[in-house]
């Protein structure tokens, strides 16, 4: 095997350990696990230099090696549904942020230098694959699966997915965090997708647009996907698929009670939690109008063709939300959006007109600084005017379900 300068640190670790297993490796492993439950969160530098190095060991253990390698060496009699159970430890310390420093400043015997930053991103991020791989063996994820330890796995992804960034390419760690999170929720039931955007959806301070966008266009594809399952087999029949699974309580997507609930949760302009400049929240703003307009659009089909009108409608009051004689999808949402766009795009549209009108008289560096600005304010409207236009398609669908009404 060889050893470069980059991965020798790691490497080193490995065989630091297997020099003191003599006793099996489930067992020894059994004992670094109990250190990790007992100490919650309070470990010793051995640990964080170990850590690296066990979690390759299983990796390959439950995940690379024939079963003629492992006898004599591991209990064969483990099922691939407790992997996770012996990873978790592991996998929630190498994926907390708060542990970096830790990880990157722990020393072993013999002078082994610590983990270099690019060594730990890359560990780091072969923990959220391997982390896909084993819920992807545990399929389909149910509620109890989804307890609150599991339910870690969730934010500190998402906690990876909003780190800052100084290119326009996203790090690698970063698309892999976010496919994770996708590849969960996929993994699982209906009734714990509702779970999960239950944690995902509720509007926080500090919310990184750009991700809640990313949920919520998430959130749309597991409502399709439900509705259309819905549609051939019944609600009766989904409900019932979801009991088999293994679900005491079920729950769909596209029940009224459940997507009300996730209608409140998406659709509120202005956020009161969130005091950005309107261009700053397009991510998530588009995201709506998007899930708002394909609710309204395939409402429309469905019910020209006279298919499954109360479903129909369950799913188009369940976005608009009429309460006390009005929408609150309306008022809560659309008028003002609209509002502040059209406001925004007219404030943006006249410095437009007057940097157009100043470069024609300007001199050789004014004229510089000024196509510079005039590029920034005409790509910033654009970006407002594109959602402007697709509110404009919500705002006469909405009309047009009002009138209908």
């Amino acid at each position: 095997m060889n050893f470069d300068t980059a991965s020798r640190p790691y490497y080193s670790r490995v065989f630091y350990l297997l020099n003191f297993i003599s006793e099996g490796l489930y067992t020894a492993y059994c004992k670094v696990l109990n250190d990790l439950r007992v100490c919650h969160g309070d470990h010793n530098t051995q640990i964080y230099f170990t850590v690296p190095a066990w979690f390759r060991i299983l990796t390959y253990v439950l995940l690379e090696a024939e079963r003629s390698d492992l006898e004599n060496n591991w209990p064969l009699v483990l099922s691939p549904g407790n992997y996770i159970n012996l990873l978790h430890e592991l996998i929630v310390l190498l994926l907390d942020s708060a542990h970096e420093d830790d990880f990157l400043t722990a020393r072993g015997a013999r002078d082994i230098p610590p983990l270099t930053k690019e060594i730990y991103i890359c560990i780091k991020s072969n923990a959220i694959g391997v982390l896909s791989r084993l819920c992807s063996i545990s399929q389909p994820l149910t509620v109890s699966w989804w307890c609150p330890q599991r339910m870690q796995y969730i934010h500190l992804l998402k906690h990876i997915s909003k780190q800052s960034i100084s290119t326009e390419k996203l790090p690698d760690i970063i698309s892999k965090a976010i496919q994770c999170i996708d590849q969960l929720v996929k993994n699982s039931s209906y009734s714990a997708q509702c779970q999960i955007f239950y944690e995902l959806l509720l509007p926080k301070e500090n919310e990184h647009h750009g991700l809640r966008g990313h949920l919520i266009t998430l959130f749309k594809d597991s409502l399709h996907s439900c509705w259309v399952s819905v549609q051939k087999s019944g609600m009766e029949a989904a409900l019932e698929s979801e009991k088999c699974i293994g679900e005491t309580s079920p729950q769909l997507p596209v029940q009224r009670n459940i997507l009300t609930r996730f209608c409140e949760m998406i659709f509120g302009y202005p956020d009161v939690w969130c005091s950005d400049a309107l261009v700053d929240q397009t991510s998530w703003l588009l995201a709506a109008v998007n899930m708002a307009l394909y609710i309204f659009l395939r409402c429309d089909a469905l019910k020209s063709k006279q298919e499954d009108p109360a479903l129909t409608d369950d799913v188009v009051s369940a976005l608009v939300r009429i309460s006390d004689g009005s929408s609150k999808f309306s008022t809560h949402f659309l008028n003002p959006l609209l509002n502040d766009l059209n406001e925004e795009c007219n404030r943006l549209q006249a410095m437009v007109y007057s940097l157009t009108s100043g470069i024609k008289t300007a001199d050789d560096q004014q004229i510089k600084q000024m196509k510079a600005s005039l590029a920034a304010k005409e790509a910033t409207l654009l970006r407002l005017r594109l959602m402007q236009n697709a509110s404009q398609r919500v705002f006469d669908c909405y009309e047009r379900f009002r009138i209908a009404q």
